[in-house]
């Protein structure tokens, strides 16, 4: 294969990451959340709003175990077979490592949407000060916070753009580090190579 070819499967599995992202990550934080509950119907002492108040740092968990158990789970909805073998390639090599730029992208656009909106340029605006909540507020902040005073702000403000840039981000963030988590990689081979078994090619799905 050469190298316009191998850089071409690359970029196709690099794609890939997003939706692999997107259904293994929802289903993680299903999960997540449906322990949650339980503990609070047992009778847990835990506040009943605590993820919602601290969903980004369930975005970057969540995502984190995604990407380590994201392809056992993504092959598995779809019925493929599984099979462990070890892959020794550099994880910066691995497309999943590199799943954080397109989210890079949107919240680089978020937050200068963000600065256009305000009509200014003030140094201020990062740090916060007299014209509102700051940048680091705005998109770095508590969550939503269901017990405010004034919840509709909170949803049509910071809540809302966390949700939309920071929350993807974050998570995409947790699931390419797991790139880098020390764990043998899961594999499907296809009929092709099945019949070339005694080569040991397999198709290795990063």
């Amino acid at each position: 294969m050469n190298g316009g070819a191998r850089m071409a499967k690359w970029v196709g599995k690099w794609i890939l990451q997003i939706p692999i992202y997107l259904v293994t990550s929802y289903v993680i934080q299903v999960l997540i959340g449906s322990c949650y509950r339980l503990l609070v119907k047992a009778g847990a002492d835990v506040p009943p709003n605590f993820l919602m108040e601290h969903f980004l740092w369930v975005a970057l968990i969540g995502g984190f175990i995604a990407g380590v158990v994201g392809i056992v789970v993504f092959q598995a909805m779809l019925l493929l077979p599984i099979h462990f073998v070890s892959d020794y390639d550099s994880p910066w090599k691995r497309p999943q490592a590199w799943t954080w730029v397109l989210p890079s992208c949107w919240m680089v656009f978020g937050i200068i949407a963000w600065f256009g909106s305000r009509g200014h340029h003030s140094v201020l605006d990062v740090y916060g000060g007299v014209h509102g909540p700051s940048m680091l507020a705005t998109f770095f902040g508590s969550g939503c916070s269901l017990g405010s005073d004034d919840f509709h702000a909170i949803v049509l403000g910071s809540c809302m753009k966390q949700t939309t840039f920071t929350h993807p981000w974050l998570g995409t963030l947790g699931f390419s580090a797991a790139a880098f988590f020390p764990l043998a990689r899961f594999v499907r081979a296809s009929p092709t190579e099945d019949a070339r078994d005694s080569n040991h090619e397999v198709q290795v799905v990063r």
